[in-house]
This record gives structure tokens, sequence and C-alpha cells, in this order.
């Protein structure tokens, strides 16, 4: 004991060494959600190209191209895009300077996640909803890859599978 207290007297700064221990909860990562919601984006201004085309290819007069006044791909369509990313990129920013002037703290939903989310992220989880319903729903179809309607369909058949198994 005697050492201890020698010790501390004749260097104290070993006391501050020792760091409180603080809990902390995990906030989900910012900069991993906007990579993800830009990569979506991505996906859908991919994938909304083809199925433009291909909605174009069913009806495309001989000797006109895709991309033109041929009713195809346009500078219109184009600056949407750009439109929903400053949307994307601007909204996020000002929920975001708006939750830190105003303080409002993070929320927790602990029967989903351990981790905090604040009303940024959930923004931006709602843009990546959209962008996932815009890629499966809207563009793939069009495509001819009906990803949805193949689970339901594989649903269905599985149903009836168990059905005529249980009769």
């Amino acid at each position: 004991m005697k050492e201890i207290l020698t010790h501390s007297i004749i260097k104290p700064i070993s006391l501050a060494v020792i760091p409180p221990s603080i809990a902390i909860a995990p906030v989900v990562n910012l900069k991993e959600v906007v990579f993800i919601l830009v990569v979506l984006f991505l996906i859908d201004f991919a994938t909304g190209l083809l199925s433009s085309y291909f909605t174009w290819a069913e009806k495309a007069p001989k000797g006109k191209y895709f991309f033109g006044q041929s009713g195809g791909f346009s500078s219109d369509k184009f600056k949407k895009c750009f439109v929903k990313g400053i949307i994307y990129g601007g909204f996020p920013l000002v929920v975001l300077k708006f939750q830190q002037t105003f303080l409002i703290k993070n929320m927790s939903f602990s029967s989903i996640t351990d981790v905090q989310i604040d009303i940024t992220t959930i923004c931006l989880l709602v843009f990546c909803a959209n962008e996932l319903f815009s890629i499966f729903w809207e563009n793939l179809p069009n495509c001819g890859l009906n990803i949805p309607k193949g689970i339901r369909d594989l649903i269905l058949g599985v149903k009836k599978i168990n059905d005529k198994e249980e009769e």
C-alpha cells in the first residue's frame, strides 16, 4: 500500500492514465450508409437505362437510334437523374445540420438493432428503400427479370406442395 501512495505522489500522472469507463452506444456509420446509397443510385441508373432501352426497342421505328429524339434516352431523363442526386445529397445534409443545431438525440430501436440511429440515417434509409423499389419493382421487370414475381411464384408453389402433402 505504501508503494502505491509513494508512486502516486511521485508520479501523479499515473493516476490520469487510467481512463474512466464510459458506456458509449454505437452509432450507425453515416459514410457507409451514403456509400450504399451511391451504389444503389448507380445501379438504379444503369437498370433504368436498360429498362428505357427495352421499352423503346418494343415500339421503336426502324432506322431510329436509342439516343436522340426517337423516344429513347433523352436529355430530359438525364437531367432528372441529376435532380434526384441533388435531393439525395442535399436533403440529408439539411437534416443533419437541423439535428446538430437543435441537439436532437439519436434514436434507439432495440428490437431491431443495437446501434443508435439518427434522423439523417433514417432519411438515407428511406432513399435506399426508394432505390431498391425502383430497381426491383420498376426497372428489372421492364428488362424481363421480375424477381419479386419469381419469389412470389416460388412461395405459392411451396404452399401448393405443402397443401398436397397434408391431404
